[in-house]
């Protein structure tokens, strides 16, 4: 209600310069970076350095029995809470994925300690087979959502639904996808499609009913994780970014420093390279940053409309999948 509420309103985040000279923030604030803001000990005049806070610093913005009703409200919604009503994650490809066998996938689920994965699985994965399953009858939520993203906008006519949600648009431009180990079939409504499809790499079927893609895969496995790789397109990859390349070599340089005990603290480091020490905090989780993400980045690879300052403009999660997904939506604004 308080993400509508500030969106509604037009209260953005705060805007700066980087070091860049290019303009960072001033975006809508998610979930995520208001459950930061409103767990921050500032409000009742305490201050926190890594995990200790110090309270009594300054005078507090808010009265205690405030702070304590809005950390059990926060308690309450939190997705750890099993009690708590938990907010379903949209998914993409609801209705349109199927296998190489022509089985419909579906999302699942499941949990390792306190991690939730997410996954596109065969309908049928779960019952006794005679047969081995196809490989990619079971591929990670974030992996099918990143490559649908990053390859189905450039297939668009730039009028098609240009004002809307780029996940919205997406769904409405689609009629089918379907993944094998050698292609991923985009099947586009006619008055989607872009007239171009021919200049960019994948078969093009049209009829009057609907224009079918078909776009050439390599699978790779990866730390036990599957991938799925397009060939390279003008349109979709091909553009090194070197403030992206520079900020993850520079984190994990950082947090290899950090670790020999070279440095007492990040913002020791920050000062002594002449970087402010907030800009410093919002680059080190780069350093964790899974290693196809990686990969992307240093091929050039990345989603065209990835920018640094969109990757670091809210906490990066520490769970390869969640940074996936991270990663995608930062990259879903079309040209």
């Amino acid at each position: 209600q308080l993400q509508a509420d500030l969106a509604a309103r037009v209260v953005e985040s705060k805007r700066w310069v980087g070091r860049d000279g290019q303009p960072l923030g001033g975006g809508r604030l998610g979930r995520g970076a208001l459950y930061h803001l409103l767990s921050n000990e500032v409000y009742l005049g305490g201050i926190r350095h890594r995990d200790v806070v110090y309270p009594d610093c300054h005078p507090p913005i808010i009265d205690r029995e405030t702070w304590d009703r809005a950390q059990a409200l926060l308690r309450a919604n939190s997705p750890d809470n099993p009690d708590s009503p938990r907010l379903a994650s949209p998914v993409l490809l609801s209705g349109l994925l199927h296998d190489a066998r022509d089985v419909p996938m579906v999302a699942v689920h499941s949990k390792r300690g306190s991690k939730r994965y997410r996954y596109y699985a065969a309908k049928d994965g779960s019952r006794g087979q005679s047969r081995p399953l196809p490989r990619l009858s079971r591929i990670a939520m974030g992996v099918m959502d990143d490559l649908v993203l990053a390859e189905t906008p450039p297939r668009l006519r730039a009028d098609f639904m240009a004002d809307a949600d780029p996940a919205k648009r997406i769904r409405a431009a689609l009629m089918r996808v379907q993944t094998t180990e050698e292609s991923v079939l985009l099947r586009l409504r006619p008055e989607a499609a872009s007239n171009r499809l021919e200049h960019l790499p994948g078969r093009v079927i049209r009829t009057d009913a609907a224009v079918e893609v078909t776009i050439p895969v390599v699978v790779k496995s990866r730390q036990g994780a599957v991938l799925l790789e397009p060939p390279q397109s003008a349109d979709v990859a091909g553009r090194i970014d070197r403030a992206l390349v520079r900020a993850v070599a520079l984190s994990r340089s950082w947090a290899e420093r950090l670790a020999r005990g070279e440095a007492t603290s990040l913002k020791a480091l920050a000062l002594a390279e002449g970087y402010c020490n907030h800009y410093a905090a919002r680059l080190l989780p780069l350093a964790w940053l899974a290693p196809d993400l990686v990969e992307q980045i240093l091929s050039g690879r990345q989603p065209r409309a990835l920018s640094l300052g969109a990757l670091v403009a809210e906490p990066l999660p520490m769970d390869w999948d969640a940074q996936r997904q991270v990663f995608a939506s930062c990259g879903r604004r079309d040209r």
